[in-house]
């Protein structure tokens, strides 16, 4: 599990892992729910390859106080390869917001307890490791027990890719991407059984994080960062999408908020976007696990690609949303919204100013008719 021999590497993934950590401090939102997890993952990472660079120094050497140093900096790292796993779970937990089964939970907390437990029990035992008397690194017969904890991790995450996957379609390119990065890790403790004393789970796990931030990274750009639905370059990359596709019949709604400027005027721009977070949360739950994609094309408005055949059922639940939402009475007004709908069938020349501006217009016609009726 401890490298040995090869400072530079250390070195190396240290730098690259700080890099990682200064722009996820620095550009991931402070709002973000997933902040919190991604800087504390890549923290005790990081504070991993210092440990590890530190026994690649001290591993085999004699001179005052380097059996001390050996021992302790191993504890501390096994104490953070333990972490790295558990946090890995915590990330893909918050990151699909699953909600998987409890019993999920407490499996990867008695999985951490143990793992202390035999840490404690290794300061006395030597079941885990041991350093002998030429101040050598030695794993030791407990050494599975370990392994097996730290698999428990890896396989919760992989149950909450899974259920992302099922239950949300729009997760589930994404979740072929963890996956696949699962494999790797998989391959890198695999390596790790039979090469113990190279750290090939540790660099699988960076190279993992590393895909991982920068995919992070790009779809950040693609989401709206109020509302957490996408934006117009989501929706451009999706028509492109359709576009190559060339076949199927599509519905662009778009939803318009009555009255928003009055909203904001009479209640400020908090209560405003308060108000636009709703209006997302039910178009999201609305789709549920349909292939329809949530658009903030730009101030209070949405736009929503939908299967044609799709197109009623969701504008009907829509309403229906919205209305038990008005019902309860959080807010001091209530929410309305005028919507357009226009229909085009995919092709290479999908002109989407077009079709978005034909529902814009229908939307308009039908936000005049209810002032106009509500002037009556």
């Amino acid at each position: 599990m401890i490298k040995t021999g090869n400072l530079e590497i250390s070195i190396f993934e240290f730098i690259v892992m700080t890099i990682v950590l200064y722009n996820q401090i620095m550009y991931i939102p402070q709002n973000s729910k997933y902040k919190r997890v991604v800087v504390e993952l890549s923290t005790s990472l990081s504070l991993m390859i210092f440990c590890n660079g530190v026994l690649s120094c001290v591993n085999g050497t004699n001179f005052f106080g380097s059996y001390y140093i050996n021992y302790v900096f191993t504890v501390i790292y096994f104490l953070l390869n333990g972490l790295v796993p558990l946090l890995w779970f915590k990330y893909m937990y918050i990151f699909y917001d699953t909600s998987p089964k409890k019993s999920i939970s407490q499996i990867t907390a008695i999985s951490y307890l143990l793992y202390l437990i035999l840490i404690f029990i290794n300061c006395f035992t030597d079941i885990l490791f041991s350093i002998n008397s030429n101040n050598q690194y030695q794993r030791e017969d407990g050494f599975w027990l370990i392994v097996i904890l730290n698999m428990t991790y890896i396989l919760a995450s992989v149950v909450v890719i899974i259920l992302a996957i099922t239950r949300n379609r729009g997760f589930r390119s994404e979740g072929k991407h963890i996956l696949l990065g699962m494999l790797l890790v998989a391959l890198g403790i695999i390596l790790q059984l039979y090469f113990w004393e190279d750290s090939f789970i540790l660099l699988t796990f960076l190279l993992f994080m590393l895909i991982v931030f920068l995919r992070f990274q790009n779809l950040e750009m693609l989401v709206d960062p109020l509302t957490g639905l996408g934006n117009r370059r989501r929706m451009q990359l999706y028509i492109d999408k359709l576009s190559r596709k060339r076949k199927g019949e599509f519905s662009a709604i778009v939803f318009d908020i009555d009255d928003f400027k009055d909203i904001n005027d009479l209640y400020g721009h908090i209560y405003g976007d308060r108000v636009l977070i709703v209006i997302s949360k039910i178009l999201e739950k609305s789709a549920g696990n349909k292939k329809i994609t949530c658009i903030r094309y730009g101030g209070d408005e949405f736009i929503v690609i939908t299967p044609k055949e799709e197109v009623n059922e969701f504008i009907a639940k829509f309403k229906k949303l919205l209305s038990e939402f008005n019902d309860h009475k959080e807010f001091p007004s209530k929410i309305d919204v005028s919507i357009g709908v226009s229909e085009f069938t995919v092709n290479s020349e999908i002109n989407m100013e077009y079709i978005i501006n034909t529902a814009d217009k229908l939307m308009y016609e039908k936000k005049k008719l209810k002032k106009r009726n509500s002037n009556k």
